[in-house]
């Protein structure tokens, strides 16, 4: 019998993978991408398998102890993303890879699996005698196919019908897994795409043609406020998958993911494209079950905040790093990466689009932008031709604040006005320092 030899990733803060003899019992299960667990020192740990070879010589190993997964976590291509993260970094790539994959991963058990019944009508036109028996089938056929659960709200004790249903051969029972995804049963409006901008046009047969020349293609797309950034992404990415590729937007903040998976899941779920969605916010197994259905290649769209770089997408076509300028992509506990620069890295090894959105770029992109090095995708106007804000700017050392005060004679006029209209005004502070507060002297 041959020997096999994995080389693992340890998650411990190991500088290189260790290698470990695969058992002939183990040897089915273990596929690049799982977890397993193996003996480092007088302990055992979680590993994750990142190869798989079959040496000349026979070489004295400990022996993997068990495969903690039934299916890879993750593919070929991602371990080679993991490995040059890792160096780039100078990070232990088995802490790397545990955090990339979703909470409760990291150790020997994941979150459970939900599983569910589906009620199946079998296709036969006769009937079953009792009355109950009848109704269910009845809703059953409407539905084609229909979850117990679901089925338990329209009657309140169906089992022992519907176990005789199944006796007679009426109705087949099916257990599948259940996917926890807190939009998923949420109505979906289908949504028609506009007519783009003259701008947005342009920006988009940018895009288009760097598609169609193949490999990696980086662009700004630098657009003032509501000037309509995210329809732009949004019919950029119905190209990519419309080609049969995949798409990853990534967003600053948790709480403008429910906003954009609106847009999204009715520009694209509501044609039958899947969707998922990625961040701290969700459950445990919200988010291992989204994963899981990433890397089967059940969604083709994945949103999520930084942490969402890291999905199992298989053939990815484009990126979105929306408000690419945001301090919060930088990762500031444990391994400190950034997710604007590893969804750069990521796209260059898939030879995809990458649209780097904001009104006030970074510097070193709007320098790599107006240099050449990436594509600049300027949009000037707003929608519609709404006019921007009026903005004034007011010279302290001209029209200081009265003694007493911190607002200038031009603001606190302004504030007057409004409060005499009945308008509500907002006032942003920059902090100073430690300092909460800012009193006036008297």
């Amino acid at each position: 019998m041959s020997v096999v030899v994995a080389t693992v990733a340890v998650a411990a803060p190991l500088a290189k993978p260790l290698s470990y003899r695969v058992p002939e019992e183990l040897k089915e299960r273990a596929r690049i991408g799982v977890r397993l667990r193996v003996p480092l020192g007088r302990r055992r740990v979680v590993g994750f398998l990142l190869s798989l070879a079959e040496p000349s010589s026979s070489p004295e190993l400990k022996a993997v102890a068990e495969v903690l997964d039934d299916a890879p976590l993750f593919s070929e291509k991602l371990v080679s993303f993991f490995e040059r993260a890792a160096a780039y970094y100078h990070h232990p790539i088995g802490e790397v890879i545990r955090t990339a994959l979703p909470a409760g991963l990291g150790g020997e058990r994941g979150p459970a699996i939900v599983r569910e019944r589906i009620l199946i009508a079998a296709d036969r036109s006769d009937e079953p005698s009792g009355a109950l028996q009848r109704a269910i089938l009845s809703l059953v056929r409407s539905r084609g196919r229909i979850p117990l659960a679901a089925l338990r709200e329209q009657f309140p004790s169906p089992h022992s019908a519907i176990r005789r249903l199944a006796e007679l051969g009426f109705l087949a029972v099916e257990e599948t897994e259940r996917r926890r995804d807190p939009f998923l049963d949420q109505p979906v409006a289908p949504e028609t795409p506009p007519a783009p901008t003259a701008e947005q046009r342009q920006a988009l047969e940018a895009i288009a043609a760097a598609r169609a020349g193949g490999g990696f293609a980086p662009f700004l797309l630098h657009g003032v406020t509501g000037s309509g950034k995210t329809e732009v992404y949004l019919q950029a990415i119905a190209d990519v998958i419309n080609a049969g590729r995949q798409a990853l937007i990534l967003v600053p903040e948790i709480a403008l993911t429910p906003q954009l998976v609106g847009r999204f899941r009715s520009r694209f779920c509501a044609a039958g494209v899947g969707l998922a969605v990625l961040h701290s916010a969700l459950s445990d197994g919200e988010r291992y079950d989204a994963w899981r259905a990433i890397a089967r290649g059940e969604a083709r769209i994945v949103i999520g905040a930084r942490s969402a770089v890291f999905a199992p997408l298989p053939d990815l076509g484009i990126v979105v790093v929306d408000e690419e300028h945001e301090g919060s992509y930088k990762q500031q506990e444990g391994w400190r990466y950034h997710a604007r620069d590893l969804a750069l890295l990521r796209a260059q090894m898939a030879g995809a689009v990458v649209l780097l959105g904001s009104a006030t770029p970074a510097l070193t992109t709007y320098h790599r932008a107006r240099s050449g090095v990436t594509g600049y995708l300027p949009i000037t106007g707003r929608v519609l031709e709404r006019p921007l804000p009026a903005v004034e700017l007011i010279d302290l050392r001209e029209q200081a604040p009265e003694i007493g005060s911190v607002l200038s004679p031009p603001l606190a006029a302004a504030l007057a006005e409004g409060l005499e209209r009945g308008e509500q005004s907002l006032l942003l502070l920059k902090r100073r320092g430690f300092a909460p507060d800012l009193l006036g002297a008297d």
